[in-house]
């Protein structure tokens, strides 16, 4: 995963008090165990310094490193200490993705969970409503049945799923399953 998916996977916004802002990321770690924040919006030291939801920066902010800076950092700190407290600011992403490349690639954990989380925050935008086992509840539906109160009914005889569903299934965001009292769409 390169830094600029990375970053659009992660991209979040929360309001505070009547104003938007983009909570910090999650570590990058690496298949090595090197750890290190990323991050971009308006509030960090990046380029272009705003909130971009595709993740295409040219550079971003970098700090809390677990072992050693990478020596190519150095000129991007804003101190000379380059400890773990250090800050590096509008660091290329491509020199990002070198760092992260030289340190075996993100770690398929940090892959998965940075995956699960978009497709989790996907499925919300795109308004359904997740309940206990992931299960969508308000799942759209084709047939009479589920259509007369909105809310998915998970019985074995409804084979009109809607092209929506479909788009996102083929989009891998959720999933279908079939058990004792019905078929579901699950979050995947």
């Amino acid at each position: 995963m390169k830094i600029t998916e990375f970053l659009r996977k992660t991209y979040v916004q929360k309001q505070s008090m009547g104003e938007t802002y983009i909570p910090n990321r999650s570590h990058i770690v690496c298949s090595d165990g090197y750890s290190f924040s990323v991050q971009a919006s308006r509030g960090h030291y990046c380029l272009p310094r705003l909130d971009i939801a595709d993740g295409m920066y040219s550079a971003v902010e970098i700090g809390n490193i677990n072992i050693n800076a990478h020596p190519s950092l150095a000129e991007y700190a804003d101190d000379e200490v380059h400890d773990g407290g250090t800050v590096y600011g509008a660091v290329p992403v491509e020199l990002v993705n070198i760092i992260i490349a030289t340190h075996g690639g993100m770690a398929v954990e940090m892959r998965e969970s940075v995956e699960a989380e978009y497709r989790a925050r996907r499925v919300v935008e795109l308004g359904y409503t997740i309940a206990w086992g992931d299960v969508l509840h308000n799942a759209p539906c084709g047939c009479y049945q589920c259509s007369e109160d909105g809310w998915q009914k998970g019985h074995t005889y409804c084979d009109v799923p809607t092209a929506e569903l479909l788009a996102a299934e083929e989009a891998g965001w959720i999933y279908r399953s079939l058990d004792h009292s019905g078929w579901y769409w699950h979050v995947a």
